[in-house]
């Protein structure tokens, strides 16, 4: 018996080593994707090629989600989105508006540009799930971070609780290549999402390579979580 607990042991560590493997390919596979669906308050359009283009158009006051967005977020949450503040596109063009005479008013033509220049404004997606909350920043065009720098929003305050500030993603070249559309009609939300760059860390590692260096973050409680996870670090 003494004989066997040597290979007892090796079989128990090698048993051990390919759980963890297991489960490090699935949170790299579960990484590749963003999938949920819920029901609230709003009327959005958006779509994300990367952080850099981010159009939106709408607003969306406040969500029931269910589903999977990250290792971090999923199950259920809560969420709210400020696609974009077309009030203060308007604003810049109200004395215009007001001073063309009524012969010279193009309609269709001040209504689309009201709707570029409101998709090119600072946008915020916020989530509450558990008692962390979470916000990022986009716009059209977000080169340099515009978005986050000209943010002008301040709708979706209520997901915090007194004195909580909100936490944003790390910036990195793995969070910067989702593409991804949402969309908010009347009660019934759905989003869907993908990143071709984490989809190639799944396949790296399924031959032992982490390029994402991310295969030591695990699922855990958001109550628990530190603050040093990729994901959740402010920029």
């Amino acid at each position: 018996m003494r004989g066997g607990a040597p290979l007892l042991l090796a079989l128990l560590a090698s048993c051990e080593a390919l759980g963890d493997y297991a489960s490090a390919r699935l949170l790299d596979l579960g990484d590749c994707v963003k999938l949920s669906a819920g029901g609230g308050i709003g009327l959005t359009v958006d779509a994300k090629a990367t952080t850099y283009m981010s159009p939106g158009l709408g607003f969306a006051s406040y969500l029931y989600v269910v589903g999977w967005d990250s290792r971090d977020v999923h199950g259920f949450w809560l969420a709210s989105d400020v696609v974009n503040t077309p009030r203060l596109a308007y604003e810049w063009f109200s004395e215009e508006y007001q001073e063309t005479p009524p012969e010279a008013f193009d309609e269709a033509f001040f209504l689309g540009r009201l709707a570029l220049t409101s998709m090119a404004l600072p946008a915020e997606r916020w989530i509450r799930h558990e008692d962390v909350v979470t916000v990022e920043y986009f716009s059209l065009f977000n080169f340099g971070d515009f978005a986050r720098n000209q943010r002008a929003t301040s709708f979706t305050g209520f997901l915090l609780e007194e004195g909580q500030e909100a936490r944003e993603p790390i910036r990195d070249v793995w969070t910067r290549s989702w593409f991804e559309v949402g969309a908010t009609a009347g009660v019934v939300h759905a989003r869907v999402g993908v990143n071709p760059l984490e989809f190639l860390d799944f396949l790296l590692g399924l031959v032992g390579l982490d390029p994402a260096g991310d295969d030591a973050v695990l699922l855990v409680p958001a109550s628990t979580r530190p603050d040093t996870r990729r994901g959740n670090d402010p920029p």
